[in-house]
């Protein structure tokens, strides 16, 4: 009898230990969701704070305002567009890449004697 009582009492304080650690267990996962709930609050209003910054900030008026006071551009006059045949050719010709190559080579070749 008085061993069926030791183990039913160790078997009591057992399960109250466990019960107890389990409590405070699922406490501390609330509170962590809980937080978790509020960073996500937190962060959707930032979000919608940061799209309507952007809203303000890509006005076409504004930027055209920007632009105006900033970069001293004007709007384009007709006397100013010319055709794709009028814009001169940068890119060096063939003939003065070989040349300039010759003339490399040969002052490679003075420097050498």
């Amino acid at each position: 009898m008085r061993r069926s009582l030791a183990l039913w009492l160790v078997l009591a304080t057992v399960s109250g230990v466990a019960l107890f650690l389990v409590k405070y267990e699922v406490q501390e996962r609330e509170d962590q969701l809980d937080l978790l709930y509020r960073q996500t609050l937190e962060n959707q209003e930032a979000i919608r704070v940061l799209k309507a910054e952007w809203s303000y900030l890509n006005q076409p008026a504004r930027i055209e305002g920007l632009v105006r006071d900033h970069l001293g551009l004007g709007e384009v006059r007709v006397d100013q567009m010319v055709g794709v045949n009028a814009i001169p050719n940068r890119l060096p010709t063939v003939e003065a890449i070989s040349a300039h190559s010759s003339d490399l080579g040969a002052a490679a070749d003075r420097g050498r004697q």
